[in-house]
């Protein structure tokens, strides 16, 4: 059997690397939540082996197996056992994948057991109180990222273990190892904690010094106090279920519940899960006589600075958040007609002839481990009345981590009817429709890289509804196929959000039907898709059209938004007023181009475009960072200079996308060329900066120092005034640059 990860592997609760050379026998105690290639519906739980060998572990097929006396030592296949290799797994390398009209499912070529890991402590600190729904916990599992920690990335940072850090895409992120992520079980080992086994054990514990819970006060009388009308059962109720703090307060604010004498049914709810010393697993098992004690007992432990119990907090923090995400969990309720998917291979594939139009980032189809983005579980279809009028949506949403996202959908038809895709039916959110009960016609979406945040109604007259969610500094997509009436719409889920959504219209009948949809609805944009009186040229078109046919894989490129910039304001308000540009670029194996800076009479309006690698202010960068510079190309603004086209270079490393390597900035009075190229010491960077009214081209070409291609790529804007740009920004590069303008009419 293999364990989904990286390169190392990870407890999925804790966090904490699984290694055999751990100095605490307890981190070396796991068990294994795993299924079968064949079938991936059936998740089970394992019973508790030890990692003794380096990445293999002996593992009980039992689950009720926790005695490690009974394991064998040897790392021969033993009857009742599973040999578990902790190491990288790419499921494809066992797997035959096959493709039809775009989606993406696997049929295993041999079965193998595969899965994933977690400390036999944390499962039991996990499994206090109710257990969790083992397929459910599985599918959790392959919903979130993997971090090359080995950790799964559930929107957390494991309480202080981990920092979010940025990947190659400026608007991802993913967990970044710190030296903490190692065996932090060393330092504070979270099971067999001597102290509080010892006190649970204990016939006698010494009296407690602490200060009662306060008793009546003085000043209100009982009988204006209205909890008197409570039953005494409904009043224990309360305080049972109240955390300790708010005991307090309350027997402070009530003389009913101050006069209440405190059961020993109260002390003994302060070690249920929920309440401040849940933690204490030993309680549950041993029952111990004297709660009231046992409480201000552990009270004292926990101040005790020779005792350190933040391992065993920790591990309890952590199972409560678990337990409190795996509750936003879309199965079983997800609504629509299921298509075959990842974990259901068993339902209709009929929908999948059918030509959709989607909008998704980050999605990854194939079964192994991702770093980044969403991993799609399940399919489902609804068809919709032609034409859809709706009175309103209701939107549900699921928390993951810190973020929210869509998980379903509820269409409130004006005939009082409804259809539901996804978890709806828990809706925070409506859309209000416009009162003329328009027709639908598609959707403007929000995208994060773990699933859809917010969305909007397009209407058939191009307007837009209100936002529900959130869409703000976030990707968005116009989603409205080729202009026909909507007929279906797909939606893809996770464990707990919609990680894709797309439409059929009335005219994608055949795949000419992209031909006649403008390009730029094919691909997300920030901070938000141009309005149509704008006029795109560039290479724009061709980016669109290759991630509209992206077909899974982990390639960060297909995941990045086209972010346009209006240097000269939304209809040419700063034009006027433009000074300077400023040219960013980076020596690495290659010299790319990585920001453009436009700076104003107003220094308050100064804009910065792409991945500014440089601190702006640094008067002499060159010298500071030899592998960084800025160059500069004066524009009269004021003067009534106006740029009036832009020709780019473009340079390849490897497999990479082309990236911007040189700009000739085109105006009404001279051109001026950025070309940075590296002098021969290759350890600073000189630019070719040209103004053809000065140079003669020949004798810059004699002071290059390296050969470059003279295919530069001449963009002419259409419209009558430039007044933006635009391109795909990658981390310290940018790609398929293009134009923005627009008629001054």
């Amino acid at each position: 059997m293999n364990i989904l990860a990286y390169d190392r592997t990870s407890c999925i609760l804790c966090g904490a690397r699984l290694e055999s050379n751990a100095r605490k026998w307890c981190a070396k105690e796991i068990r294994v939540l795993y299924t079968s290639s064949v079938d991936c519906t059936q998740a089970t739980l394992s019973g508790v082996g030890i990692i003794r060998h380096g990445s293999i572990v002996q593992v009980p097929i039992d689950p009720n197996v926790v005695d490690m006396s009974r394991q064998p030592r040897g790392l021969d296949e033993r009857e009742g056992f599973i040999k578990a290799r902790l190491h990288s797994l790419k499921r494809h390398q066992h797997t035959q994948t096959l493709r039809q009209h775009g989606t993406l499912f696997v049929r295993p070529l041999v079965p193998f057991l595969w899965g994933f890991a977690i400390h036999s402590f944390c499962w039991d600190m996990l499994n206090a109180e109710s257990a969790p729904d083992l397929q459910v916990l599985f599918q959790a599992c392959l919903s979130m990222p993997l971090s090359r920690s080995g950790a799964l990335d559930w929107g957390h940072d494991y309480i202080g273990l981990i920092d979010p850090v940025p990947i190659e895409d400026p608007r991802g992120s993913k967990l970044g190892a710190k030296d903490l992520m190692g065996d932090w079980w060393r330092h504070s080992t979270p099971s067999q904690i001597p102290e509080i086994q010892e006190l649970v054990e204990a016939e006698h514990i010494a009296p407690s010094t602490a200060q009662p819970m306060p008793e009546k006060g003085q000043e209100i009388p009982i009988a204006g106090d209205r909890f008197l009308s409570l039953p005494t059962e409904l009043r224990e109720m309360v305080l049972f279920n109240l955390p300790s703090k708010d005991v307090y307060a309350l027997k402070l604010a009530s003389p009913v519940f101050a006069n209440m004498q405190l059961p020993d049914g109260f002390w003994a709810s302060r070690f249920e899960f929920d309440h401040e010393f849940g933690y204490v697993l030993e309680a549950r098992s041993s029952r111990p006589q004297f709660w009231r004690s046992l409480y201000f007992a552990m009270d004292r432990l926990k101040e005790n600075p020779a005792i350190s119990l933040s391992g065993r907090f920790r591990v309890w923090e952590l199972s409560s958040m678990l337990k409190h995400q795996l509750r936003e969990a879309v199965h079983p309720a997800c609504h629509g007609e299921p298509v075959i998917g990842l974990i259901e291979p068993q339902h209709s594939s009929e929908w999948l002839k059918t030509q959709w139009q989607t909008a998704t980032r980050g999605l990854v189809n194939e079964p192994d481990f991702f770093e980044f983005g969403c991993r799609p579980l399940r399919t489902r279809v609804v068809q919709v009345p032609t034409p859809l009028r709706l009175d309103r949506v209701v939107v549900s949403f699921a928390r993951v981590g810190t973020e929210k996202y869509i998980s379903g959908l509820e269409l409130l038809i004006h005939n009082d009817s409804s259809i539901k895709i996804g978890c709806a039916g828990r809706g925070e959110k409506q859309i209000e429709v416009d009162k003329n009960l328009l027709p639908i016609c598609g959707w403007h979406l929000a995208l994060g890289m773990s699933g859809i945040q917010g969305i909007a109604a397009v209407m058939k007259d191009g307007s837009l509804s209100s936002w529900v969610g959130k869409y703000e500094d976030l990707p968005r997509y116009s989603l409205r196929g080729g202009g026909g009436d909507l007929l279906a719409m797909k939606a893809e889920f996770d464990a707990f959000r919609m990680v894709s959504l797309s439409i059929h219209t009335s005219n994608m009948e055949t795949t000419t039907w992209i031909n006649h949809l403008p390009w730029k609805y094919l691909c997300p944009w920030m901070p938000e898709i141009p309005p149509d009186h704008y006029i795109l040229d560039g290479s724009g078109q061709e980016y669109a059209h290759w991630y509209m046919g992206m077909e899974g894989g982990t390639d960060v490129g297909k995941s990045r938004p086209i972010d346009a910039f209006y240097f000269g304001g939304s209809h040419g308000e700063l034009l006027p007023l433009l000074k300077e540009i400023i040219v960013y670029s980076l020596a690495g194996t290659t010299i790319q181009i990585t920001g453009v800076e436009f700076t104003y009479t107003d220094s308050s309006r100064d804009r910065f475009f792409g991945m500014i690698t440089s601190d702006p202010d640094a008067e002499d960068e060159i010298e500071e960072n030899p592998e960084e510079a800025k160059f500069s190309v004066p524009i009269d603004g004021p003067g009534g200079e106006r740029i009036k086209g832009i020709d780019v270079l473009y340079t390849k490393l490897f497999d990479t996308r082309p990236m911007l390597k040189g700009l000739k900035i085109r105006t009404n009075r001279r051109t001026a060329e950025v070309l940075p190229a590296p002098v021969l010491n290759k350890r600073k960077i000189a630019s070719n900066i040209l103004d053809s009214s000065e140079y003669p081209s020949q004798v810059l070409d004699q002071q290059r120092t390296v050969d470059v291609s003279k295919n530069w790529i001449t963009l002419e804007p259409r419209g009558q005034e430039l007044v933006g740009i635009y391109a795909v920004l990658g981390w310290n590069m940018i790609e398929n640059f293009g134009l923005i303008s627009m008629n001054r009419s």
